[in-house]
Parts: C-alpha cells; sequence; structure tokens
C-alpha cells in the first residue's frame, strides 16, 4: 500500500506544474550509439547500434520546496525499466522522485533519492558516464533508493547530509525492514579543491552492514581539472583496508566546444568476490560492456582509456561523443562513438 501511495505522488506532483505557480524546467536526452570491439582472440567485432531517452524534470515551486524527478524512458532491454518498481536492487524508468525542502542553510528531502555513497565517480549523471572506465564498484552499486535525507551547510559550499534508505538487499521496496545509512561531506576548500566523502552502511539479508568509505577529491585549476576516487568497502572492520577496494584517477580539460578526458583505474577483491553482488543491478547500467563484473580472487581489474566531447552549438545543447577503453581482462580494445541532444522546456516564472 505504502508503495502504492508513494508512486502515485511520483505522479501527481509533475502533473501539479500544469495548475500551480512556480518555476519548471524539462531536459530531454536522446542519445544514440555504436561500439566496435577488437580483441586477441575473435579479432575485429562489431556490435549493433544502441539507444537510449533519460529526462530530468526540475520544478521550484516556491523559495523553500522543490521537485525533481529523473527518468530512463528508454534503453537497450527497456521492458526491465518498467517491470522491476517494486525491485529495490534493479535499475528502472525512476531513478530519482525527491521533493525537498530548504530553510536557510537546513535542507530536507524525501522519495526515491539518490545516495551519497561518495567520490565522483558514482556522483557522475546519466548522461555523463561511458560503461567501459567505469569501475566495477560503480557497475554494481545501486545508489537510486527510496528513503529521507537532511542535510545543514556548516560553511559557504560546505553541506554535511545524513540519509536513511532502502537496502537494495531488500526483496521489495520498503519491506524486509532492511536499511543503507549514509553521512556525507559535500565540500569546497579554497578555489581549487572540492571534496565529496561518505561513509555508508548497506545492511544485507544477514542483518549484516556493509560499511563503505569513499573519499572523492576534485581538484581544479582554469580548464583544467582531475578527480581522484578511494574507496573501501568491508563487513568484518578488522580487514576495512584488506578486503574490497577501488583507485580511480580521472584528468580532463574542458573548453567552450572541447573536452578531452583520460581516466583510469584499479579494483582489488581479496575475497575473490564483490560484497556488492552484480545480480544487485538486475537490469544493468550499460550496453554489451568489456567489464567484467564479477572478478576472479587472483586477479584485480585494471582499466583505462579516453573520451571525448565536442559541442558543435554555442548552448552545448548538441554533444559528439568518442570513447576508446581497455582492461587487463578483455585484451583488446573497444571504441564508442554517440551523438546526446539536449532538450530544454521551460515554463512558469522566470
Amino acid at each position: 500500500m505504502i508503495r502504492k501511495i508513494l508512486l502515485l505522488l511520483l505522479a501527481l506532483l509533475p502533473a501539479s506544474t500544469l495548475c500551480l505557480a512556480g518555476d519548471y524546467t524539462l531536459h530531454l536526452h536522446p542519445r544514440a550509439e555504436t561500439r566496435v570491439t577488437w580483441n586477441q582472440t575473435d579479432g575485429y567485432q562489431e556490435s549493433i547500434a544502441y539507444s537510449s531517452l533519460n529526462s530530468v524534470f526540475q520544478a521550484n515551486f516556491d523559495e523553500h520546496f522543490s521537485f525533481k524527478m529523473c527518468n530512463r524512458w528508454f534503453r537497450q532491454n527497456a521492458g526491465a525499466l518498467y517491470t522491476s518498481l517494486g525491485d529495490p536492487k534493479a535499475i528502472n524508468w525512476i531513478d530519482t522522485g525527491i521533493l525537498t525542502y530548504r530553510n536557510g542553510r537546513f535542507l530536507a528531502g524525501i522519495g526515491k533519492g539518490y545516495v551519497i555513497y561518495g567520490g565522483y565517480e558514482i556522483d557522475a549523471v546519466a548522461t555523463e558516464f561511458h560503461y567501459d572506465i567505469e569501475s566495477s564498484w560503480w557497475q554494481t552499486i545501486q545508489p537510486y533508493l527510496w528513503g529521507i535525507k537532511l542535510g545543514y551547510e556548516v560553511a559557504p559550499g560546505n553541506t554535511l547530509c545524513f540519509q536513511v534508505a532502502d537496502s537494495p538487499f531488500c526483496k521489495k521496496v520498503l519491506s524486509d525492514g532492511l536499511v543503507t545509512l549514509s553521512g556525507s561531506w559535500t565540500g569546497k576548500i579554497g578555489n581549487n579543491y572540492a571534496p565529496l566523502w561518505a561513509f555508508t552502511m548497506t545492511q544485507r539479508d544477514d542483518k549484516s552492514f556493509i560499511k563503505t568509505l569513499a573519499l572523492g577529491n576534485r581538484f581544479t585549476y582554469d580548464r583544467l581539472s582531475a578527480e581522484l576516487d578511494y574507496t573501501v568497502s568491508t563487513v568484518d572492520m578488522k580487514r576495512f583496508f584488506n578486503n574490497e577496494s577501488t583507485v580511480t584517477l580521472k584528468v580532463a580539460y574542458e573548453g567552450d566546444r572541447f573536452e578531452f578526458h583520460l581516466k583510469g583505474g584499479w579494483d582489488a577483491r581479496r575475497d575473490g568476490k564483490q560484497l556488492f553482488d552484480p545480480s544487485l543491478t538486475a537490469t544493468c547500467y550499460g550496453p554489451l560492456s568489456i567489464t567484467p563484473l564479477l572478478l576472479a580472487a587472483d586477479k584485480d581489474l585494471f582499466f583505462g582509456g579516453f573520451y571525448t566531447y565536442w559541442f558543435p552549438l554555442k548552448d552545448r545543447s548538441l554533444r559528439f561523443h568518442l570513447v576508446g577503453s581497455t582492461n587487463n581482462y578483455y585484451k583488446g580494445v573497444a571504441f564508442d562513438a554517440g551523438i546526446l541532444y539536449d532538450i530544454c522546456i521551460h515554463w512558469g516564472k522566470k
């Protein structure tokens, strides 16, 4: 019953914008890509093209209340998006749908939101990731969960948040009494350093907790930036730094019409399996990924590549991208080329 009420509210809030005063923005993101791969065993391969359609809706009702909803309307295996709403581990057509109240430095949110696990790789929005140069930690985590969030800006640009959310190990949304607890710091120190740190506890069906510490660090200078993430997870605190860890580094140049990004990473699994099992993301993020989701006990994952963006229009609404990637499992390379268009619709007061 609770799940039905929440879904009804998510449907009514966007519809209410037709009669309520406020400021509203809708972004539609159609995206199309194709892939060419080569490896030592199979030689040249070419996959079929694939496409997706995502959207971001933002409603600002007044100075205190706002609502944000992110959706995946279409992608490869699109049917799974609409048949898994009650499954917390599945990626479905509703990424987020959260109502937020702000008053001065204080904020509170309720709904299906983004759990801050920490690190800039997990924080990337749905139009900015590229499957084969993301870590296996990114590939298997489920950050979109039902819950509440409380935050307080302790200093300009520095916000502490606490979240209580569903657990991806629940059999159904808001059932079993399993929770995810997250405490995070989104910060800004000076003009060149922005930390995104978090400690998260994810409860499993045996009532134990996976403890995760993620230290995201962003450094910027003019048009150059670097993001260094370090993440560790464990159930047994005695093995906190010797169980499951991920390190990623990305450096980038961002111009007015052109961007170039280099990224690499290292995934280590000391138990030969991932604490966040690949089955937790039953619908999976991406098509035909060359990244292995389950790592062998005696072999860590090393991955790397590049991606470049070109924006032919001054408003950057049209984006062409080229991605190259490889890892020590695949023993080859993969190239993706694609296009994304940002269609922006605005109504209400400005």
